[in-house]
């Protein structure tokens, strides 16, 4: 399988419907073994993209740090470990091709220029009983997950709640006054709140002083995804992470903020292009998914909360 950076965003969470797509061929076409080919978008080095980070660090270190802790580490919830190539040009691609044993899919490379290689090129056209459930998190990952939540004594009704606070295109950011709110609610109530911070949160400590920050999932891609799962509920905002309860088994979840106020594009295009009815409802989003166009604040939680509450979508602890 290619992962063609000409057809896809810079390394981000992108990658997670591209392992969902491979995890839907694995299974159809029973395959027992797997390689990944990473395809640069020019014959130019693979870092030649911009990163969205705005930091001190070269755009080349950005990029190969996301294309190592995202990209290649969804491929970790794969049902089959996959052998993987990172080709710096194009060409080296096109030869590692030629050498490639057994069965190439596609047997023929060409690239093709869908509308980028997300929701409303590829989730829009899948039901929520296909996507459900494809990506799985190993043991090792949601052992060394209940450790941490036992070490903070999160030990029932836990909640995670992702923030989103990058440096690229900030009119998305998570409301962290409103979401520390949140937390504090959830404790009222016996809820176990914890904070999965952004890979650019910063003063951290405003967070831990209302609820356990897991620091290490920021970064660690199995890590998050396994605190997501053990969680009895997912509260986040507009951002990359909000795609993997889709694909994880019994994951439910609260995205906010949907509808960002600076896009370019009005409500009816954004509907259209991801496949949403007038209730930001689509056939890829199953029961306890929920999509809330307005930015995250604690009254319009409590909301959806007691939606959640009454068709019991707030997992009950195993």
């Amino acid at each position: 399988m290619f992962y063609d950076f000409k057809v896809s965003a810079p390394p981000s969470y992108h990658a997670v419907y591209f392992a969902g797509e491979v995890e839907r061929i694995i299974r159809r076409k029973k395959i027992s073994s797997l390689t990944i080919v990473i395809v640069p978008d020019d014959n130019k080095l693979l870092v030649s993209r911009k990163s969205r980070e705005k930091n001190e660090l070269p755009d080349e270190e950005n990029h190969e740090w996301r294309l190592r802790n995202l990209v290649i580490s969804s491929f970790s919830l794969l049902t089959i470990r996959p052998e993987i190539f990172i080709c710096r040009t194009r060409k080296r691609a096109a030869q590692i091709l030629r050498y490639l044993p057994g069965q190439v899919y596609p047997q023929n490379y060409t690239v093709r220029f869908p509308d980028r290689v997300e929701k409303g090129t590829v989730l829009k056209q899948r039901l929520s009983r296909e996507i459900r459930g494809l990506l799985r998190v190993s043991e090792a990952a949601l052992l060394n997950a209940s450790k941490w939540f036992e070490e903070r004594k999160c030990v029932n009704n836990k909640i995670s709640l992702t923030l989103r606070e990058s440096s690229f295109s900030h009119s998305r950011n998570s409301d962290r006054k409103e979401f520390i709110k949140i937390a504090l609610y959830l404790k009222e109530l016996g809820f176990s709140p914890f904070f999965i911070p952004d890979t650019e949160s910063i003063e951290v400590d405003e967070l831990e002083n209302a609820a356990p920050v897991f620091h290490s999932a920021a970064w660690c891609f199995e890590l998050r995804a396994a605190a997501m799962q053990i969680s009895q509920l997912n509260v986040l905002g507009n951002n990359g992470p909000a795609v993997l309860p889709l694909y994880l088994p019994d994951c439910n979840y609260m995205s906010f903020g949907f509808i960002d106020a600076a896009s370019k594009f009005d409500l009816k295009w954004q509907m259209d292009y991801f496949g949403l009815n007038e209730s930001l409802e689509g056939k890829y989003l199953g029961q306890g998914h929920s999509l809330v166009a307005e930015p995250v604040s604690l009254e319009r939680f409590k909301k959806e909360l007691k939606i959640f509450i009454d068709n019991k979508w707030v997992k009950p602890e195993n």
